[in-house]
C-alpha cells in the first residue's frame, strides 16, 4: 500500500509542473529534483529489501518496482534515452536550423519521468504528448484566425501575421511541459490498470 504513496507524489507534481509552466513559460530546476528525490526514496525502498535478502544490488535492481512494474535498470536506460536522445535532437535541429525548438526543462522533464515510467511507459507518454500539443495547436492556431469585432463594430483579424512570399504565416508558441504532464499521467494509469 505504501508503494502507492510515490506515484501519487509525481502525478501531483506533474501537475504542479503542467500549471507553473503554463502561467510562465519554465519548468524549474527544483521541481525536476523532487521528481528525481521521489524516485530515489521509492528506489531505495524496492532495492534495500532486495539487497538485504540476498540478491545483490545487480539482482536487486532488476527488481520491478511496485505499481509500474519497471526495474531501476529500465528506468535508469528510459532517463538516458529520452532525456538524453531529446537534447541530442534539439542540439541538432537548433544548429541546422537556427531556430529555437526545446526547452532545457522539457528536456530535463522527460529524463524524470523516464525514471517513473520506463521505456514503454516514456514512449506512450512523449506519443500522447505530442498528440495533444499538435491538436492543441491546430485548434489554437484556427481560432486565432477567426476575426474578431472590435469597438466600431468591424471586423478584426486576432492574429498577426508576416506576410512571406505573397502568403501569411501563422507562428504560435505552446509550452510542452503541460503536454508531457498529461501524456505521463495517461501513460502512468495505462501501467496501473
Amino acid at each position: 500500500m505504501l508503494s502507492i504513496i510515490p506515484a501519487a507524489l509525481f502525478l501531483v507534481m506533474l501537475v504542479a509542473i503542467a500549471v507553473v509552466d503554463l502561467r510562465r513559460r519554465k519548468i524549474y530546476n527544483w521541481e525536476i529534483g523532487v521528481l528525481v528525490v521521489i524516485w530515489l526514496v521509492w528506489a531505495t525502498f524496492v532495492i534495500v529489501p532486495e539487497v538485504s535478502q540476498g540478491a545483490g544490488f545487480i539482482g536487486a535492481a532488476s527488481v520491478p518496482f511496485p505499481i509500474t512494474g519497471v526495474s531501476m535498470v529500465e528506468s535508469l536506460m528510459a532517463a538516458l534515452l529520452f532525456g538524453g536522445g531529446s537534447l541530442m535532437l534539439t542540439l541538432v535541429f537548433e544548429f541546422l536550423s537556427g531556430r529555437f525548438a526545446f526547452g532545457g526543462g522539457d528536456i530535463k522533464l522527460l529524463f524524470a519521468c523516464g525514471l517513473f515510467l520506463g521505456i514503454e511507459g516514456e514512449a506512450i507518454a512523449l506519443l500522447i504528448a505530442c498528440a495533444t500539443c499538435a491538436l492543441c495547436g491546430v485548434v489554437v492556431s484556427r481560432m486565432r484566425r477567426q476575426p474578431a469585432k472590435d469597438d466600431s463594430g468591424g471586423e478584426q483579424a486576432k492574429v498577426s501575421s508576416a506576410v512571406k512570399g505573397g502568403g501569411a504565416s501563422l507562428s504560435i508558441s505552446l509550452p510542452f511541459g503541460p503536454f508531457i504532464s498529461i501524456g505521463c499521467i495517461v501513460s502512468l494509469m495505462l501501467l496501473l490498470f
